[in-house]
């Protein structure tokens, strides 16, 4: 995955949180996998992208992404990037949403889309993949309590 071969050849900086025990084959959940397949190969929008990766775990029907389709390309509420949003929504609790944003923001540099499109740090492809690992790891947090 980009995001992770960009990690490995030390272009990318992830938060300290996310460095402890930072394994590759570790984030490449079949959800973060089925995100990437939506973004690369059904040509989803960002935030339609993550939703279609978590839509059996989160019971997600195909209007629930559909409606997403208006929050790609800085279209999120105050341009915020469609795929942290799809993944704040799905993460429910304030306190999980601002935890979503402030890892999103040390890896992407913002958290609005124009923003993060013109530090040129993330693509959206990767952007899709960043909120997509972080729900995962959410989850899997979620999971082990």
């Amino acid at each position: 995955m980009l995001l992770f071969h960009k990690m490995r050849q030390g272009a990318l900086q992830l938060p300290d949180s996310a460095n402890k025990e930072l394994q590759y084959e570790e984030f490449q959940s079949m959800s973060v996998e089925k995100a990437m397949d939506a973004y690369t190969r059904e040509k989803l929008n960002c935030a339609q992208s993550v939703l279609r990766g978590f839509q059996q775990r989160f019971q997600l029907g195909e209007e629930r992404i559909a409606e997403a389709r208006s929050w790609g390309g800085g279209r999120a509420e105050n341009g915020l990037c469609g795929a942290l949003h799809a993944a704040r929504i799905l993460g429910g609790a304030e306190d999980v949403q601002e935890r979503f944003r402030e890892r999103f923001i040390e890896s992407a540099g913002s958290d609005r889309c124009r923003e993060i499109r013109s530090l040129n740090r993330l693509s959206c492809k990767e952007c899709v993949e960043l909120a997509a690992r972080l729900l995962e790891e959410e989850s899997a947090r979620i999971g082990e309590n």
